[in-house]
């Protein structure tokens, strides 16, 4: 089961579409408070920076594989139930020949969930990491013969065996996090799967 926000990549012919999320916050008690966390979120250099790494990196590898490439200068805000994130909508055009599992191979892991530098950052996380990430961080979604598909990161996500459930989400770690903030924010994300297991 899974409840996942963060589109990798969208090909459509040779249109691609990804949209990157990565800075996070929770949802304000109200819309006067929800504004003004929103607000904190879109100034944060924290944050910032978190989503500016996967943006870059995906913009450094995407690059070869396309035609033309295009993003805001700024990210925008997604707004879940209980967590918004910075966002940034990349659209591009892909080169003659190269389609949607090219694209996987060159991004995935983003940054998000693999750090950077890429190889060093994956490294640590097996050596680091206490639990099996399984098919947490991976990709789903669907492929065609013809290149075309769409792929979501898997977050916010749960494995079923019987009567147990796994359930997996994270947060970016950069200079500035702070361990209580942090999961504070993986609790947050992890409510909405929490509240369909406990439904009475």
């Amino acid at each position: 089961m899974g409840a996942s926000p963060e589109l990798l990549a969208d090909v459509k012919g040779r249109n691609l579409h990804s949209n990157p999320l990565a800075g996070s916050a929770p949802r304000g008690e109200g819309e006067d408070d929800d504004r003004l966390i929103a607000q904190r979120l879109m100034n944060s250099s924290k944050d910032r920076e978190e989503h500016a790494l996967v943006v870059d990196d995906l913009a450094k590898r995407l690059t070869p594989l396309t035609t033309a490439l295009g993003f805001p200068a700024t990210p925008s805000l997604k707004q879940m139930a209980t967590v918004q994130h910075l966002s940034t909508e990349i659209e591009g055009e892909l080169s003659e020949g190269i389609g949607i599992l090219d694209v996987i191979d060159a991004t995935h892991p983003t940054p998000a969930v693999g750090g950077v530098e890429r190889e060093a950052a994956v490294a640590y996380i097996h050596d680091a990491e206490e639990i099996d990430r399984g098919w947490y961080t991976g990709g789903v979604g669907w492929v065609n013969g013809a290149g075309e598909g769409a792929i979501c990161i898997a977050l916010r996500c749960g494995l079923i065996r019987g009567s147990t459930t796994h359930l997996y989400a994270g947060a970016g770690i950069v200079a500035d996090s702070r361990p209580d903030a942090e999961l504070t924010e993986t609790r947050l994300k992890l409510t909405p799967l929490l509240n369909v297991l406990t439904r009475h």
